[in-house]
């Protein structure tokens, strides 16, 4: 059976008032630091079944560059069966 994976990208532009989701705006300087430590967070995850879909939310992941998206992913190609 294959599962799927949610990764959470905590940031935004602006923090909407209606938002209830863990989310930061103004924090632009960090975003590399959490790439690289989201990435060694998945390469530690024990792999299991393959994975189906990769879900992205948060926050607003389009705020990460397209490297940095794409690191994530790499990230995740590397230690699960996608």
């Amino acid at each position: 059976m294959a599962r799927s994976i949610y990764i959470h990208i905590a940031f935004c532009i602006s923090k909407c008032p209606y938002c209830d989701f863990t989310s930061y705006a103004g924090m632009e300087a960090f975003y590399g630091e959490y790439v690289e430590a989201l990435a060694a967070e998945i390469s530690h995850a024990e792999p299991q079944e393959p994975i189906s879909t990769i879900y992205f939310g948060g926050g607003t992941p389009t705020v990460l560059s397209n490297g940095q998206l794409s690191a994530i992913l790499a990230a995740v190609r590397e230690r699960f069966e996608v």
